[in-house]
Parts: structure tokens; sequence; C-alpha cells
């Protein structure tokens, strides 16, 4: 005898509650990203009978996941947040700026309505683990931005925040200035900020080991300066889009700004400008690199993504022409993706940087195809010492025909390459979409003079 949909249901809906509570757990979405018309999950699994619904609203691990709406009443939000008790929050809040206020009694209806919310969220301070904030709009409606960020984190501005380990600010408006946690946040490990700016006046951020900084401003110049001294833990660093220092005192050009404990530093389409007095005198501000600036002593990954001309050239001006002074004497991973420079400024680069045991290039910038590869492994007529004495790794992404990449693998072949260090492994991948796509693995074996092919996994 076959059993029914609703035998089924019926089964499922009897399941023992602690059965129930293990499965919710894992169901329970922790991304803090899902679309606002998401009902919480607590409150959907709550819909099915009365039973779920009481086991639910008792469960206080089900409710530690809070999004934040506009659209939300202050007594929904704190009634999610009672039922959490004492267990560690994660607040996320989305506060959309769909539309410009019809008149003066709307806006001040909104204006009102955040401040509540802020009141409630921060009567809960004491237990956020994780807070993020998200303010955007479309352009037309992009000049609300700074008002509702003012009202957003004025609640914020002199909060001291506990046991807060995750931080991450996102405004829809470039250049809009927020002061968030000045009291201090002193188990705060990763922060990520995006579109804001930052002025000296940051959160005492001594413990951080992780920053993501997207299209911000730190102003003055000096702040990027105060992070490196007040993160004496910092060891990820990411910089994405235009940052700019700027407004101020600018800094010196032998300013070192010294990370002592970075190991990882990340700079995908950004230019690290920073503001300085020209030669003539007239005030008017020149843009200038600040990546020369930088020191890293214990830099182990350096990545550069999508990065044009100028940027590439900066990076040539600061580890060639400092080449007898490395900042970087530990680096044992560059990435080099989407660039736009010559084979001569990867080889040369690389002559700089002797630690290198792990290099991954590819040509879908404007980095010729194959001559990279070509200029990086040495040649026995050449009979030219190994650009990287310690690689052990090359990885090269390509968007050449599968055809193309075996003609030019036999011409490398036909040079009887001789290589005196270890045996370094070089992986060549052609980008999916381009002719067909291959993948394939190839070993240049030291003290045998020859490269061997190792049949892909």
């Amino acid at each position: 005898m076959g059993f029914t949909m609703e035998d089924v249901c019926s089964s499922v809906e009897r399941l023992p509650l602690e059965l129930l509570l293990e499965i919710w757990r894992h169901l329970i979405p922790t991304s803090m990203q899902f679309h606002q018309k998401h009902a919480p999950f607590p409150l959907v699994v709550s819909w099915v009978n009365r039973r779920w619904r009481n086991f639910a609203v008792g469960a206080p691990e089900l409710w530690c996941y809070i999004n934040v709406f506009l659209k939300q009443s202050s007594e929904f939000v704190d009634i999610q947040l009672r039922r959490s008790q004492a267990l560690p929050l994660s607040i996320a809040v989305d506060v959309p700026v769909d539309k410009a206020p019809e008149n003066t009694v709307e806006h001040a209806q909104i204006v009102s309505h955040l401040n509540n919310l802020f009141t409630v969220l921060r009567q809960h301070l004491p237990r956020w683990q994780e807070f993020k904030a998200s303010i955007h709009g479309s352009d037309p409606m992009s000049r609300f931005c700074p008002l509702y960020v003012n009202v957003t984190f004025q609640a914020l501005q002199k909060a001291f925040a506990p046991t807060l380990r995750r931080l991450h600010i996102h405004i829809g408006q470039p250049g809009v200035f927020i002061k968030i946690f000045t009291a201090g946040a002193p188990r705060l490990a990763h922060a990520s900020f995006r579109s804001i700016s930052i002025t000296k006046q940051i959160p005492h951020l001594i413990g951080l080991t992780s920053l993501s900084l997207d299209h911000v401003c730190l102003m003055p110049p000096a702040a990027l300066q105060i992070i490196a001294v007040g993160c004496p833990t910092l060891s990820r660093l990411s910089f994405t889009g235009r940052c700019i220092l700027s407004r101020g005192t600018p800094l010196r050009e032998d300013t070192v700004i010294h990370f002592s404990a970075l190991l990882s530093l990340s700079l995908v389409e950004t230019i690290l400008e920073i503001e300085t007095v020209n030669d003539f005198g007239s005030g008017w501000p020149l843009v200038a690199n600040c990546f020369p600036l930088f020191s890293a002593p214990n830099l182990l990954d350096l990545h550069i993504a999508k990065a044009g001309p100028k940027a590439m050239r900066v990076l040539y001006h600061a580890l060639v022409t400092n080449a007898s002074h490395s900042k970087f004497p530990l680096l044992s991973e560059l990435h080099l993706y989407e660039v736009q420079c010559t084979k001569a400024h990867v080889r040369d680069i690389c002559h700089c940087l002797p630690s290198i045991e792990i290099l991954r290039v590819d040509d879908l910038g404007r980095l010729p195809r194959f001559e990279c590869l070509e200029a990086l492994v040495p040649d026995a007529s050449v009979q030219a010492n190994p650009v990287c004495p310690n690689l052990r790794l090359l990885s090269w992404v390509t968007t050449a025909p599968a055809k193309y990449l075996r003609g030019r693998m036999q011409t490398l072949l036909q040079k009887r390459i001789v290589w005196d260090g270890p045996a370094v492994q070089l992986e060549l991948s052609q980008q999916a979409g381009v002719g067909k796509a291959t993948d394939m693995d190839w070993i240049i074996a030291g003290e045998k003079a020859e490269i061997t092919r190792i049949p892909a996994c």
C-alpha cells in the first residue's frame, strides 16, 4: 500500500523536536544577503503548524541572524531580537533610497522611523557579533544617501561594541563621511568599507586582522598611516576601485607606511592616489601613487588585478628602482591578472622578488600571449640565470586557442631548457569559451634539461 503526500507531510510534521532543530540549524541563511521579500526563516517554518510555531518561537538559535529593512516596524524588529535571548547576534540593515520623500512630512516620518529602528538595535549592542549596513539608491536619488547615512549611524557614532567581530559598511554614493564605534570595538577582526570617506577619527581597531577598502577616500592622507600604526595585527589588506588619500597635509615622499604583520595585499582595479603639491606652487593637487610608500617585511602574497598601464608603471617603479632595499623580502606568491604591461616589466619585477615561489599570470589584459612565459623561462642558448630561482609553480591562463598553445609549447620544448633550481610545475589553462577548452599540466624538470608532460588529474 503506497503512501500519499498527506501521509508524508503528516510524518514530517511529527518529527522529534530535537531533529527539527538540527535540520533548521543547517537551513538558516547566514550569509546576511538574501532578498528583502523573503520572510525570516523562523517565521517561514512557524507557518506549518502550531507545534512548529511554538517550538520555533522558543528556540533562540533560530533568531541570531536578523535582517532589518526600512519597511519593518521597530516593534517587529524588537520581537525578533528578544527571541535570541542572550546569544550573539548577526545583524544586516538595508536602507534603500528608491524615491525621494514627496514632502517634508514624509521625510520626517522616514527619519523618525530610522531613529526608532536603531534605538531598538542599540539596546542589543553588547551582543553584536556581526553588523552589516547597506544604504543604496538609484543615481537620480543618490543625493539623499548622505542624509540617510547621518540618520543611520548617528546612534552608533559614539557606541562601544564589546563583542563585534565583523563590520561591513556599504554606501551607494562615494565620498560620504561616517563615524562609527568611535568608543572602540576591541574584538573587531574583519572590517569592510565601500564608497565612504574615513577620517583620522576612525575607531580603535587594535585587534583588526582583515581590512577591505572599496572606493574609499581617506582624509587626510595620514589616515592610512594611522591604520598601519593602529592595527598592529592586520594581516590582510585589500583595495578595490579608486581609493584616494586627499585633503589635509600631504604625505612626504620619504614617508614609509609600515605594516609589520601584513601577510596578504590585494590591489584590484585600483590606483592608490595621494594628493601632493606641484612644483609651480599654484596649490593645485597632483596625483601620485602611494604604493611606493608601502613597507611590509612579512608580506607573502601580492595580488594585482585589472591594473592599467599607469598602475603597472608605478608597481614597476616601486619594485625595480628600490630593488636593493626590497620592501617585500619574503614575498612568495605573486598574482598578475588582467594587467596591462610588457613581458620585460614582468621579468624585471620578478628579478626584484627572488623569493617568489608561486607566480600566477594571464594574458586577459594586454600582456602578449606566451611571451611572458618565454621571458620567465631560461633559455639554454643564452645561459641566463633563472628569473625566479625559487619558483616551484608557474600558472598561466590564456585566451589562445588550443592549436596555438600546442604549437608554442613545441617551440618551447625545442629550446632544451636548462634549469638549475628545483623542479617547477607549469600549469597552462585555456579560458573557457575561446575555441576548445583544454587543461594541461607541465613540469620543467631540474637537471633533466627537458619538459615532461604530466597527465591531467
